[in-house]
């Protein structure tokens, strides 16, 4: 099952992701250090999104190709326990990780790893795809394989 994760990974990076320009802010001035407690400027993190439903901000996720959005699949899994609730209550708002601010794109499909529980943490991954073209995806990480599984690395 790993095995076909990662194959199914790799192929959605080099397929969907490609060679688009990543990680570019919209500021002048990116921060050397990075803390919690600092405050972002408006367009410090234009690949940032914010998920809403009905609304109301759920969770945040990052734009990952003009199409895709990674974020938590436990945030759609648990509004989408309510047998009324239509995907077309979900939206995002893009490049903002507030609840008012940034660019309203409707999601159109989402895709969650394996059906994921909500009730396990594991593989809570979910990919939402909209309906237009986003600007600034974020740059990839480098998987270090020396990190054990089950470890943060």
């Amino acid at each position: 099952m790993e095995l076909k994760f990662l194959l199914l990974t790799s192929l959605f990076y080099f397929n969907v992701l490609g060679d688009h320009e990543c990680g570019i802010s919209y500021t002048q001035e990116v921060p050397t250090s990075y803390t919690i407690n600092k405050p972002s400027q408006i367009g410090m993190w234009p690949w940032a999104v914010s998920m809403h439903f009905n609304g109301q901000k759920l969770c945040s996720g990052v734009i990952i190709s003009p199409r895709y959005v990674l974020t938590a699949a436990h945030c759609y899994n648990h509004a989408m326990s309510n047998k009324d609730t239509k995907r077309r209550h979900f939206s995002i708002h893009a490049g903002t990780i507030y609840a008012n601010e940034g660019e309203v794109v409707r999601v159109k499909n989402v895709t969650t790893y394996d059906n994921h529980l909500s009730e396990d943490m594991e593989n809570d991954i979910a990919l939402l795809e909209v309906g237009i073209f986003l600007v600034v995806v974020v740059c990839g990480g480098v998987v270090d394989p020396k990190v054990p599984k089950g470890k943060i690395g």
